[in-house]
C-alpha cells in the first residue's frame, strides 16, 4: 500500500508568477543593480502571513526581552 507517489518529488520550486495572468495579492520583489539581479521572487498570501507573523514573534521578543519596561507600569 502505497501513500506517496515515488515519481513526484517530495520539494518543488514555486512557479513563477511571472508566466501567466496576473494574480491577485501577489507581491512581486525585482531587485536590480545595474545588470546583476540581486533579488528576484514573489510572495504569496501564504508566504505573507508567515513573513507578518515572523515580524510580530520578533518584535514581541525584542520588546521584552531588551526593553526595560515594569511589568507592574
Amino acid at each position: 500500500m502505497n501513500f506517496f507517489n515515488l515519481d513526484v518529488p517530495i520539494f518543488v520550486r514555486k512557479k513563477s508568477a511571472f508566466v501567466g495572468q496576473d494574480l491577485p495579492g501577489i507581491w512581486r520583489v525585482h531587485w536590480q543593480l545595474g545588470r546583476y539581479t540581486l533579488l528576484s521572487t514573489f510572495y504569496t498570501r501564504h508566504d505573507q502571513a508567515c513573513l507578518m507573523w515572523g515580524f510580530l514573534s520578533s518584535f514581541i521578543f525584542v520588546t521584552v526581552q531588551f526593553l526595560p519596561i515594569s511589568w507592574v507600569t
